[in-house]
């Protein structure tokens, strides 16, 4: 579940910065 979340957090974070 961790590593889901870190994967889901990860894209959200990325998309974040991009924009």
């Amino acid at each position: 579940m961790f590593v889901r979340v870190s994967r889901i957090t990860s894209t959200d974070l990325f998309l974040f910065f991009r924009d």
